[in-house]
């Protein structure tokens, strides 16, 4: 089991002015963290809608739904940041902090990863952690081989029976 970058979505989306800085040189404004909130919104909320109403509102055609499990995905050389997707999504998944038109992307610290990264040290709202992950953790969703998300928001409740 090896450590994970774990971004707490439930305290991220709570907190409207949550921060966290970026040790990756070449973002230009230090907020390569939000290209993880958005990769984990779109692994954790979003519903794979029919519709994909976000896919047809981007004129630029920017969003794309994968083939294998129909997530959409951002190009981020096509997006213009007009935020047409995030009003688009009836369900609210796409936050519209995290499409910018000048993107820095997450590069998970490959390579500069001796403790915990900046963003860890740095995040204002506790939402980022950087800790080992089991593979059956409950409400923990994992994202590739190093981020994790972690959400209540989809917990299965129990049917409700009816008074006769």
């Amino acid at each position: 089991m090896s450590k994970r970058l774990i971004i707490d979505l439930d305290k991220w989306r709570s907190t409207p002015d949550c921060t966290a800085s970026c040790s990756y040189y070449y973002h230009p404004d230090n907020d390569g963290v939000l290209s993880v909130v958005e990769l984990a919104s779109f692994e954790v909320f979003c519903r794979r809608c029919e519709l994909k109403s976000c896919v047809n509102a981007c004129r630029y055609d920017a969003l794309k739904t994968t083939e294998d499990d129909g997530m959409p995905k951002r190009s981020n050389m096509l997006c213009t940041g007009c935020k047409s997707c995030s009003q688009a999504c009836p369900f609210g998944i796409i936050i519209p902090t995290t499409l910018r038109y000048i993107a820095s992307i997450c590069d998970e610290c490959i390579g500069r990863r001796d403790d915990a990264p900046e963003c860890v040290r740095t995040c204002s709202c506790d939402a980022i952690k950087y800790e080992e992950v089991p593979e059956d953790a409950e409400d923990v969703h994992l994202i590739g081989d190093f981020i994790a998300a972690k959400s209540r928001a989809w917990q299965k409740s129990e049917p409700v029976e009816e008074k006769e």
